[in-house]
């Protein structure tokens, strides 16, 4: 099976910064273009409630970066951004989190070791596991790096 041959695709929270708020213009081109492609071939496009927060930070952190302030996810400016991220994306999206979750965690745990992900890194892989997703769009190198041992497909935004 090849990357072409997927037919899910897990998003990482990289991917939904970069899609909404990249620094970078070309890392934010290159990110919607990937979501309109996937649309457009009718992938469907998973993520987790654990992306939805580490993407909220992020977006927080660029936000205040850009405007050269230090706001926090809750005041009014910042808040925004997120609920219009939110409510952009949501719609588009299934998500999806353990089907056990007491094994879920253990499969984690495993994966910190077995792959030498970071411990956020290896609840993604655990869930897109328990849910059947062996692709994932992201720029973390760990994911990139190591996707044949972990059996896996990655979509990079580099």
């Amino acid at each position: 099976m090849n990357i072409e041959d997927q037919k899910e695709i897990y998003l990482d929270a990289n991917f939904l910064v970069y899609w909404f708020i990249s620094k970078e213009p070309e890392l934010k081109k290159r990110a919607r273009l990937l979501l309109v492609s996937f649309l457009t071939t009718k992938k469907g496009l998973y993520s987790s409630a654990l992306a939805f927060d580490e993407a909220w930070w992020g977006i927080k952190n660029e936000y205040n970066h850009q405007k050269g302030v230090k706001l926090s996810c809750s005041n009014e400016l910042v808040f925004k951004e997120l609920e219009r991220f939110t409510n952009l994306i949501l719609p588009k999206l299934n998500l999806i989190q353990f089907l056990d979750v007491r094994n879920g965690i253990v499969e984690a745990l495993n994966y910190t070791k077995v792959f030498g992900l970071k411990p956020r890194d290896a609840f993604h892989l655990a869930i897109m596991r328990h849910n059947n997703i062996t692709m994932i769009a992201t720029d973390d190198g760990d994911f990139i790096e190591k996707q044949a041992s972990m059996d896996i497909f990655v979509q990079s935004m580099l």
